[in-house]
C-alpha cells in the first residue's frame, strides 16, 4: 500500500506496480474474455475514458507557454503513448505540428483523439443494432469536425488569441464533455435500475 506522504521515488514505484497490474488486466480483457455484451462495453468504457483523457491533456498542453518547446512535446508525446511512433516516422526532435497530427488526426494511431472517434462510432454502431435504441450521433459529427478541420491554418495561425489553435482547445473541450455526456447516458440506459419509462426518460 502506498503510504500517507510518499516519497517521489515511493510514489513512482507504486505507479509502476499499478501499470503493470493494469497492463494484464488489459491483456486478460483482450485474449480471454468472451466477446459478449460485457466486453463490448468494457471497450466502449476504455475507448470514452481514453478519448476523453486525450482531448484533456492536449487541450490544457495547447494553452502553456512552453507549447512549442521540444522538452515540453516529448512530453506530451509521452503521455500519449506515442512516443515511440513519433520518433520511428520523423526520425527528428518533437515539433508541435507533426505531434498534433500523430495524437490528435491520425487516425492509425491507437493513442490519438481520431482513432478513439472511429471505434467508438463502430462499437456504438454494433450495440445500437444489437441491443436496441437510437444511433449514437455526437461522437459521428465530432468526427467529422475532427476530419475535416484546416490543419493547413494550425501552421501560421496556431497561437493567436483567435486563431486555430483556440479552435482546435474548443473542438477537443466539446468532445470531452460529449464523451463524458455519452458515459452518462450509456450507464443510464443499460445499467440502471429504475423503471423502463423512467430510464427512457432519463436517457433521451
Amino acid at each position: 500500500a502506498l503510504k500517507t506522504h510518499p516519497t517521489l521515488t515511493e510514489a513512482i514505484a507504486f505507479l509502476d506496480r499499478v501499470l503493470g497490474v493494469s497492463s494484464s488486466l488489459t491483456g486478460f480483457a483482450m485474449d480471454n474474455m468472451t466477446r459478449d455484451d460485457g466486453w463490448r462495453f468494457l471497450i466502449i468504457g476504455r475507448r470514452l475514458e481514453r478519448l476523453i483523457f486525450l482531448a484533456n491533456v492536449v487541450r490544457h498542453f495547447l494553452s502553456l507557454q512552453s507549447v512549442s518547446s521540444p522538452g515540453s512535446l516529448e512530453c506530451l508525446l509521452e503521455i500519449a503513448d506515442s512516443i515511440i511512433t513519433y520518433r520511428s516516422r520523423y526520425l527528428s526532435l518533437p515539433q508541435l505540428l507533426p505531434t498534433l497530427d500523430l495524437i490528435v488526426f491520425d487516425e492509425t494511431n491507437p493513442h490519438s483523439v481520431a482513432f478513439q472517434l472511429v471505434i467508438l462510432t463502430r462499437y456504438l454502431d454494433n450495440q445500437a443494432r444489437l441491443l436496441g435504441g437510437p444511433r449514437e450521433q455526437t461522437l459521428r459529427a465530432l468526427h467529422v469536425c475532427v476530419n475535416t478541420f484546416d490543419r493547413q491554418r494550425l501552421e501560421s495561425d496556431l497561437l493567436s488569441e483567435d486563431g486555430a489553435g483556440r479552435e482546435l482547445m474548443a473542438l477537443l473541450r466539446d468532445g470531452a464533455l460529449a464523451a463524458a455526456a455519452l458515459s452518462d447516458r450509456l450507464a443510464m440506459r443499460y445499467f440502471s435500475h429504475v423503471g423502463d419509462v423512467s430510464r427512457h426518460t432519463l436517457a433521451s
